[in-house]
């Protein structure tokens, strides 16, 4: 073998050493199973996700600063109340980068998407912070305080926070945005955390609750004595029954027909908006509306139907958001 050859037989063996031994570049975090960036909104890149939640419809506060450093509420004062398509987004961004770089990224292009900034905080600006403050509150809704979810973005010094609210205004329904960041410390190098929240205004879809046929209605007398009904509808303040209430006045009615001895309340229930007396009266008069319709258009004898208006007095769930309401809002069939 000449030397020229050994040496580029050298060369190479050498060459592949250094290769192999270079040290592999680091990974990407994998985001949270079934979570992705919203379009509107998009990622700062080398982000990864590490909270997701979204829901076609939510009431929710979106922080509107500049607050005193010891205020921890999403209070009226400080606030704006919104009602839509909510998602939250928690990301873990890339170290050695600034929050204060990153969230200027998002607001830079949704400036450019023809949103507006409405506000804007640094540091005590934004508000005393913690776990169980409006961070809390606005954006780990679905995680308890006690779990590390997002802690480093909770427990994260006044002094590294930044905040911005952007509204984007449309026919169809305004579009909010907000965008809270937070630094902590990873081995020396700051590693930014964006938490991001986007509020499609819309009003909540109705007419979404079970059907409820004679057979389940049955089976619910035979256990609990009782059936909720959200199959049966009134334009609101009023007891007028709407015709798309037929095909559940036509259930309650085979109900009755195949248990000719059965006798039952028919009770109205309201949600709290309007004043005590109003309703109670309401619900009374629905429950009449409801027997009128099984005695007219059924046949079944009024002396196995009697009405009964409890108003808010039951509620099943919180009267404090559109649909906890629109659940206290039935009819119930009870057993007597």
């Amino acid at each position: 073998m000449t030397r020229a050859i050994c040496s580029r037989v050298l060369y190479l063996a050498f060459s592949s050493l250094i290769f192999i031994a270079a040290p592999a570049p680091a990974q990407q975090e994998p985001d949270k199973d079934g979570s992705k960036d919203h379009k509107i909104t998009g990622r700062y890149q080398g982000s990864y996700i590490e909270e997701y939640s979204q829901k076609e419809y939510e009431e929710v506060r979106f922080l509107k600063p500049p607050l005193d450093e010891r205020d921890n509420a999403l209070t009226d004062a400080f606030s704006i109340p919104l009602a839509g398509r909510a998602t939250t987004i928690v990301y873990n961004g890339p170290k050695g980068r600034s929050i204060l770089e990153a969230l200027n990224n998002y607001i830079v292009k949704l400036n450019g998407a023809g949103f507006t900034t409405v506000s804007k905080c640094r540091g005590e600006e934004c508000g005393l912070i913690g776990s169980n403050t409006w961070i809390q509150k606005l954006y780990f809704r679905g995680a308890r305080a006690s779990t590390r979810s997002g802690e480093p973005i909770r427990s994260a010094s006044n002094s590294s926070t930044v905040y911005a609210l952007l509204q984007k205004k449309g026919a169809a329904g305004d579009v909010w945005v907000s965008l809270y960041g937070a630094e902590y410390q990873s081995v020396g190098v700051p590693v930014p955390n964006i938490a991001v929240s986007v509020l499609e205004t819309r009003p909540m879809e109705t007419g979404k609750m079970v059907f409820v046929d004679a057979a389940a209605m049955q089976e619910a007398m035979e256990t609990t004595g009782r059936v909720a009904l959200y199959g049966i509808y009134f334009d609101s303040n009023k007891a007028v029954l709407k015709a798309e209430s037929a095909k559940q006045i036509a259930e309650i009615a085979r109900l009755l027909k195949n248990n000719p001895k059965l006798k039952v309340l028919v009770v109205g229930h309201t949600d709290n908006q309007g004043g005590f007396d109003f309703n109670m009266g309401l619900s009374e008069q629905r429950a009449d509306a409801v027997i009128g319709a099984l005695t007219a258009g059924h046949s079944v004898p009024a002396a196995r139907l009697t009405p009964v208006g409890v108003g808010m007095a039951s509620p099943v769930d919180t009267n404090r958001t559109s649909a906890g309401r629109a659940k206290n809002r039935r009819v119930e069939i009870v057993e007597y």
